[in-house]
């Protein structure tokens, strides 16, 4: 057999092993969904606690659209209904948020479908063109200061935006999806029993409805030098009053946010030039 023929048999054989694995790998898929399908049924969803609302699909624990490829809760724990209609439009919020989208835009992180992102604001609109590449258009020249002192290859510059987005009802959304990734956490932490539990009843009605009076807290300066994305929890059964409380903190790039699921304002006194406190 001559190197041509022997060349072509090989990619032939090479091509035929990875069609089979691809192949295991998909069956393997099928049956974990329907697996997971059916666990979901049994013991329904960890958010309506409903078990009508379909099993077919898997939870990003925090969107796509941040980055998020690894922490994801499989199918069977969030139920199809809540999936889209529940917690895609929180995520959304939470992704559109000014600090947020500000940061994801600045770093480049492009949607679930590869679209880069942009962020639009009262003056002006930051758009980056591929990762690296930022454009800024500002409705005047007032805003933006060139000149900033910068490392050695890179231009130092400055913008001021203004945007009206820290009003009570998009507060409210990003608050509920800090509280959805919470519970989520804490699935994968503690599992169906506990999580499932009345213990977290009241994150569940915050999810799924909103209606709880509580506050944003945002630091006044972030972490430039900050590149990743970051979520802590704290569960505690009981606190003075006797109810259960979750305290959150995620960090967007160095872009912090904290809140808990029980106080309608923080249970310390925040100085004002540390901190803002946005409440809704």
């Amino acid at each position: 057999m001559g190197k041509a023929s022997r060349q072509k048999r090989e990619r032939r054989e090479a091509e035929e092993s990875e069609r089979e694995t691809l192949g295991r790998v998909a069956a393997a898929r099928r049956a974990s969904a329907q697996r997971g399908a059916a666990e979901g049924r049994r013991r329904g969803c960890l958010f309506c606690r409903q078990s009508d609302g379909g099993f077919t699909s898997e939870e990003h624990i925090f969107p796509e659209s941040l980055g998020n490829k690894e922490k994801v809760l499989s199918v069977g724990v969030v139920c199809d209904r809540c999936n889209h209609e529940v917690c895609a439009p929180l995520d959304e919020a939470l992704c559109d948020f000014s600090p947020t989208a500000m940061m994801r835009t600045m770093h480049g992180i492009p949607s679930k479908s590869g679209k880069m992102p942009s962020f639009k604001f009262d003056n002006g609109s930051l758009h980056c063109e591929r990762p690296g590449e930022l454009s800024l258009n500002l409705d005047s020249g007032r805003w933006h200061r060139d000149g900033l002192p910068a490392p050695p290859g890179h231009v130092g510059w400055s913008f001021t935006s203004k945007r009206q987005d820290m009003t009570p009802k998009r507060l409210s959304k990003v608050h509920r999806a800090l509280v959805k990734m919470a519970l989520e956490y804490a699935w994968l932490d503690h599992g169906e029993e506990r999580v499932l539990s009345s213990e977290f009843d009241r994150e569940r009605a915050i999810v799924m409805e909103g209606g709880h009076r509580g506050y944003l807290l945002l630091p006044k300066d972030g972490y430039p030098d900050e590149r990743t994305v970051t979520f802590t929890y704290e569960s505690r059964r009981r606190v003075s009053d006797g109810h259960p409380l979750m305290g959150m903190s995620a960090g967007f790039w160095g872009i912090y946010m904290l809140s808990d699921t029980l106080f309608p304002e923080p249970s310390a006194d925040i100085p004002e030039e540390i901190a803002s406190v946005h409440p809704f």
